[in-house]
């Protein structure tokens, strides 16, 4: 099942994928990344859940990375950080102060909130402009 919807300029993406049997954090972060649709085919380093990690660890300490701290921690480049980084901020996970990026809450729990509450808002408006369109075109429900 894929959802997908766009909020002032972020794309969520949302994939029901199985839990994976193993508890471990590494892992967990792996499917959670798979799940908001951060980890692609071409990603068989798993610089993505890596650069999470990064991101997570430096929410711990309250403070913000640069692309090229995040390239040093991972040990990737940095155009490989911006890449990644740049999926990371559309589905609002991360995002940007001055020069430095940092997890959007202080927790991941809380990042998801706040990106489930983004998801009710644009449902919400939608289903607004909808219903003027229906009244406009002379639909009705059942």
């Amino acid at each position: 099942m894929f959802a997908s919807i766009y909020v002032s300029m972020r794309r969520f993406i949302l994939a029901e994928i199985k839990k994976p049997r193993e508890k471990g954090l590494d892992t967990d972060v792996e499917w959670m990344c798979e799940c908001l649709g951060i980890v692609t085919p071409r990603d068989t380093d798993r610089t993505s859940t890596k650069i999470l990690m990064v991101m997570l660890r430096a929410a711990k300490e309250d403070e913000g990375l640069s692309s090229d701290d995040i390239a040093g921690k991972v040990g990737v480049t940095r155009g490989t950080v911006v890449h990644h980084i740049k999926r990371y901020m559309s589905s609002g996970v991360v995002v940007k102060h001055h020069t430095t990026y940092e997890l959007r809450t202080h927790s991941l729990r809380d990042t998801l909130n706040e990106i489930e509450l983004d998801m009710e808002r644009t449902i919400k408006r939608m289903k607004q402009i909808a219903q003027e369109i229906d009244d406009e075109m002379g639909l009705r429900e059942r």
